[in-house]
């Protein structure tokens, strides 16, 4: 879609009822470079996915870094969930993200809403996990969201190529992403 002009409706895959995705693929690779030769590079996401407007909810799965492709996620988005791992390198993670977002705003005239900081990776044995958690709720308040327990059932479920809803049900973990889907629904 973004390199190759294909159409989002072609590329948009129906993974289970209410539930479709776009994948990326090798030329993902490459769009940085071929888009920083472009006019209205940051905003060639928001173009190409203009009419698509079938969906209460678009995710966007970026990584924590501002980039090109990071930015045109920035300016095609209303609002902002971060999810955060328990470690302290990803405190510093969520300022650097809290900094992008206040650039969006102030140079590209685009505000973006934060709607949740999401603890992941939560460990319940381990006080570090604690630490983070309050540290987060210091600096964040209301945004941030029960945490997402650790839990092998995650990856596992990745390698099978299925969500955590279909792959363990009843365990914590989807438990856990079930009450955030909730809080996101009513929020």
């Amino acid at each position: 879609m973004l390199i190759e002009g294909a159409v989002p409706h072609e590329c948009i895959l129906e993974v289970r009822e209410n539930l479709h995705l776009i994948t990326s693929n090798k030329t993902l690779a490459q769009a940085e470079i071929i888009l920083a030769a472009q006019n209205g590079r940051e905003k060639v996401l928001d173009n190409v996915m203009k009419n698509v407007d079938t969906y209460d909810y678009v995710l966007l799965d970026c990584a924590p870094s501002l980039s090109l492709l990071n930015l045109n996620s920035m300016i095609f988005c209303d609002e902002a969930i971060i999810p955060v791992s328990m470690d302290y390198f990803s405190l510093i993670g969520v300022r650097e993200a809290m900094d992008n977002l206040k650039m969006v705003h102030s140079h590209m005239g685009h505000k973006i809403k934060l709607t949740l900081i999401v603890p992941t990776f939560f460990d319940r044995r381990n006080r570090k996990s604690f630490a983070i958690l309050e540290k987060l709720q210091e600096n964040f308040a209301d945004a941030v969201s029960d945490p997402i327990s650790s839990n092998v059932k995650i990856s596992e479920a990745v390698s099978y190529k299925e969500d955590i809803f279909s792959f363990a049900p009843r365990s914590n973990v989807a438990s856990d992403y079930k009450k955030l889907v909730e809080r996101i629904n009513h929020g």
